[in-house]
């Protein structure tokens, strides 16, 4: 199943400011209805530090964690409404 198929759509793309994404690709997620969000590496750095200092406070709301080879089957589940927050954990089997 993919992203049409459990009724979502993607409207956003969060990522880096990291020239291996030229403009071209902006203006195809552009065309496509998304919208991409730049941020730079501090910020990612400092949101990842929030999340470790809150991260007694965030547990009670993350329902699932899939392994990222299972994500597919993790976005499904979100999507499907069924479920809290989803973690997809990269290195974990």
């Amino acid at each position: 199943m993919d992203l049409d198929e459990a009724g979502a759509q993607v409207r956003y793309l969060i990522r880096d400011r990291d020239a291996k994404f030229p403009a071209l690709f902006d203006r195809i997620l552009y065309d496509s209805g998304i919208e991409t969000v730049l941020t730079g590496i501090p910020l990612l750095e400092r949101n990842q530090q929030l999340l470790l200092d809150n991260r007694d406070y965030l547990a009670p709301i993350i329902t699932h964690r899939f392994p990222v080879e299972d994500l597919q089957a993790g976005l499904h589940l979100f999507f499907s409404g069924r479920t809290g927050k989803v973690v997809i954990e990269q290195g974990q089997s």
